[in-house]
């Protein structure tokens, strides 16, 4: 009888804790549509496609539906990378979308899609079995050394076409003009998207881990030096998240603080922009965070939706070889994004990036469409075991952001060409972590031990 009032209590908290997450998600949205109104008043250009205010009430009405069924497909295991990540996929990339849907009178039938895409990764997430990964020692070194060695080169690279770096990138408003004079060669690109989301991250997690500040002082500089060079504002934000997280993993209930920092963050860009309204250049804050980073790619998957339903095969360009697969392209080899830059911002050459929750649907269609959110959804049930492998000190730091980023890039991309997926899986396969944290209390007990003797 006491074990069932039990189960019957812990489903009751369980219950009251569904509710108030689903309250606080409806309450998020909300702020969100706030500052989408605001956004729209600061940015909109008249006959735009994006950022626009045509609102629909039923489609408004429509969109809180969605919204709450989506929340009650949430994975809600506790203290799982899964459903944090989910989260904040939800708050990241599926309300904006859900908002720029009823605020700008967009498609429905792509919100539908997108939403029940979105289902069917959380019930993979939720369903699937769990994986169990085994140890690999001993190769802590070679992690080490190919990690080390891509610096290297990247480093001299830099230095020798591009001299001692300067300081104009600390001017944010020259970044875009810094990054139109950097022509790199495919190879050391790669190597730089490697270095930019796998290999910094990855060193100042490992320095943080095993407390090197001396170590990470010395990548954050050689993080630095690399934004000075490029202009790419992602080097020094990844950074930034990297540490806070950091920081942030090492208390309890990790997971609701993430969410809340994140609801806090937009709020306190919603506060700055309506206290800066009389200047503009002050709505930095609110301009990189809500518009570039959410609202942005939110629009620009219902622009991908009605692209790509007028030139249904002309996502599969780039992934094949023409010697296999020749795809014929009617715009002369013009890389899409860049057309659908053209076509609906009138900026031939503004790269229309968005992420993989359209990513399906343009490279193959409807029954295509969910193939993406399939993958992810295993994908970040791999990351749960990392997870149990190497700890939430590692994982949420390296690979939150690394994920959110999706919002900005398309999956089978990152899987078949750029590989960042599978250098991360590769290292976090083969280095040892309890290895080190080991080492470093034998290290410990060892100088209690002199210390010891010396007092004796």
């Amino acid at each position: 009888m006491n074990g069932l009032m039990y189960k019957k209590n812990e489903w009751l908290q369980n219950e009251n804790s569904y509710a108030i997450s689903g309250i606080f998600f409806i309450m998020y949205k909300v702020i969100f549509e706030i500052a989408y109104i605001i956004v729209h008043n600061i940015y909109y250009v008249n006959e735009s496609a994006v950022y626009g205010l045509e609102f629909n009430a039923f489609k408004y009405l429509f969109s809180y539906i969605i919204l709450y069924i989506c929340i009650t497909f949430l994975p809600k295991r506790l203290n799982k990378f899964s459903s944090l990540i989910s989260n904040l996929l939800l708050c990241f990339i599926m309300i904006p979308i859900l908002s720029v849907y009823a605020l700008n009178d967009q498609s429905t039938i792509c919100t539908l899609m997108l939403s029940f895409g979105f289902i069917i990764q959380c019930l993979i997430i939720t369903h699937a079995t769990d994986m169990k990964l085994k140890k690999i020692v001993n190769a802590n070194g070679l992690v080490y050394v190919v990690l080390y060695g891509i610096i290297a080169i990247l480093f001299s690279y830099f230095l020798v076409t591009k001299g001692l770096p300067t300081f104009t990138a600390f001017n944010i408003n020259n970044v875009y003009d810094l990054r139109s004079t950097i022509d790199l060669n495919k190879y050391i690109a790669y190597l730089f998207a490697l270095q930019i989301y796998v290999v910094g991250p990855f060193l100042i997690c490992d320095s943080l881990n095993k407390k090197k500040y001396i170590n990470l002082i010395i990548i954050s500089i050689i993080q630095t030096c690399f934004y000075l060079w490029t202009g790419h504002k992602v080097i020094i934000f990844y950074m930034a998240t990297v540490v806070m997280i950091y920081i942030i993993s090492k208390i309890k209930r990790t997971e609701k603080i993430i969410i809340i920092t994140l609801f806090m963050i937009i709020i306190l860009c919603i506060s700055y922009a309506l206290l800066a309204s009389l200047n503009k250049s002050l709505n930095l804050p609110l301009s990189l965070l809500v518009r570039r980073a959410m609202i942005l790619p939110a629009q620009l998957k219902f622009d991908y939706f009605d692209f790509f339903s007028s030139y249904p095969k002309l996502g599969l360009t780039g992934i094949f070889p023409t010697w296999i697969v020749d795809i014929p392209n009617h715009y002369s080899a013009t890389s899409f994004t860049y057309l659908i830059g053209d076509l609906y911002y009138h900026s031939p050459q503004m790269n229309a990036n968005t992420g993989y929750f359209i990513e399906g649907f343009a490279r193959f269609g409807y029954m295509g469409a969910y193939i993406v959110f399939i993958l992810m959804g295993f994908i970040i049930k791999l990351f749960d075991a990392f997870v149990e492998k190497v700890g939430q000190t590692i994982i949420y730091p390296l690979c939150l952001y690394f994920f959110l980023a999706f919002n900005d890039g398309f999956l089978i991309d990152e899987l078949f060409i750029k590989g960042k997926i599978f250098f991360m899986v590769m290292i976090l396969i083969l280095f040892d972590f309890k290895q080190n944290r080991n080492f470093l209390k034998e290290k410990e007990k060892n100088k209690c031990q002199m210390y010891s003797q010396y007092q004796i």
